[in-house]
């Protein structure tokens, strides 16, 4: 009887993990990939509430993590602590033909890097992912990852390279007439020469700008452009043009650290036009903001202003604020860089766990096996 019961347990077993390795997991997955793009906050929910990940193949768990790893993304989440993860799936898809995943696993292990400000490591991954990319025939990803890119010539100084990678991806919108991505562009390619000090260039943006945007409705999304376009103008010595781009950021924005950073950008127009009243009116306002990166530019702004005029104790005080709120963002920037070593800390303690218990698995599997043998 004891031997029976024993057999009926083990085939149970047995007919468990059959059923395991039958379940439709890959078209679940495969439903998920197709709405990563479009509805990422649906699809970090369903991929935390619908699946068991101890229970998936290794196949599936690295579709899974990689899945996971997008839709955070998109949805403006920190996958920093996710690099040692990212670098398990990149290692499995090594000897893989999947372009495509071999890409977005560079690709996201660029993000990682740029994000820590290792920027010569983010630049060779965005390099691999964009070869992948491209041997897997995804534009889309891509000029992603030209955008990157950009940013990160951008941050390592490297202006005319970055300029290169951001007219990539202004092609490619172009391509796809999306105005308002060219116009982000454009906007890129713009501060790139404003920094290497080529001003015929500057207008050539500002002017190819200017004819794109009767295409683009003024609302909340595109405060950035009109405040951008501003300081473009600004540079470019049209005062009043960059006026009335931040008097269209002031009607459509409903962000008030938006709203004061323009006051910040006004308050100095009015003053390089000599308006010193309505200057110091414009500082005033924005005096209101709670964002210390606002507050750091504005004490910047407002300690030159005391300088200029004279008033050197003013200019000295106004500096010691700059300085306190510039120290904030240093502080503020260090403590998410401890969260994050922390998060990647429990994220390995929790790869640790998983696999103690596949090993139990695979010993209890085994076990039913020798028993079954034995009987």
């Amino acid at each position: 009887m004891m031997r029976r019961l024993l057999s009926i347990f083990c085939f149970l077993v047995l007919l468990c993990s059959f059923w395991a390795a039958c379940d439709p997991v890959d078209k679940r997955l495969s439903i998920v990939e197709t709405l990563v793009e479009e509805k990422p906050d649906s699809v970090l929910n369903i991929l935390r509430t619908s699946f068991s990940v101890q229970e998936l193949n290794d196949r599936d768990q690295m579709r899974y993590h990689l899945l996971l790893i997008q839709a955070m993304d998109k949805c403006g989440q920190s996958i920093v602590e996710m690099d040692s993860l990212i670098d398990l799936i990149t290692g499995y898809y090594a000897d893989s033909d999947n372009f495509g995943n071999k890409a977005f696993c560079y690709f996201y292990k660029g993000r990682i890097c740029y994000d820590i400000g290792h920027y010569e490591e983010a630049t060779v991954a965005f390099k691999k992912a964009e070869e992948y990319a491209l041997r897997a025939g995804n534009k889309r990803l891509v000029s992603l990852i030209c955008n990157n890119l950009g940013y990160t010539d951008y941050e390592s100084d490297l202006y005319p390279e970055a300029i290169v990678q951001f007219r990539k991806v202004f092609n490619y919108a172009e391509d796809c007439r999306d105005t308002l991505r060219m116009i982000s562009n454009l906007q890129n390619i713009g501060q790139c020469f404003i920094l290497l000090e080529q001003p015929d260039s500057v207008s050539y943006c500002v002017e190819k700008m200017q004819s794109l945007l009767p295409g683009v409705k003024a609302d909340e999304k595109f405060c950035d452009i009109w405040h951008n376009m501003a300081v473009l103008y600004f540079y470019c010595g049209s005062p009043d043009k960059a006026l009335g781009y931040l008097g269209e950021t002031m009607k459509t924005s409903r962000n008030s650290d938006k709203l004061y950073r323009s006051y910040v950008v006004m308050g100095e127009l009015y003053y390089e036009q000599g308006d010193k009243d309505k200057a110091q009116q414009c500082w005033k306002v924005a005096c209101a903001t709670e964002d210390p990166e606002v507050k750091a530019y504005l004490y910047k702004c407002l300690s030159d202003f005391a300088y200029a005029e004279g008033d050197y104790k003013m200019a000295a005080d106004r500096a010691v604020s700059y300085i306190a709120y510039a120290d904030s963002l240093y502080r503020r920037t260090t403590a998410k860089e401890v969260a994050e070593i922390q998060a990647r800390y429990d994220n390995e303690v929790l790869k640790v766990a998983n696999l103690q218990y596949k090993i139990f698995l695979l010993c209890l599997f085994l076990f039913c096996i020798v028993i079954l043998f034995i009987i």
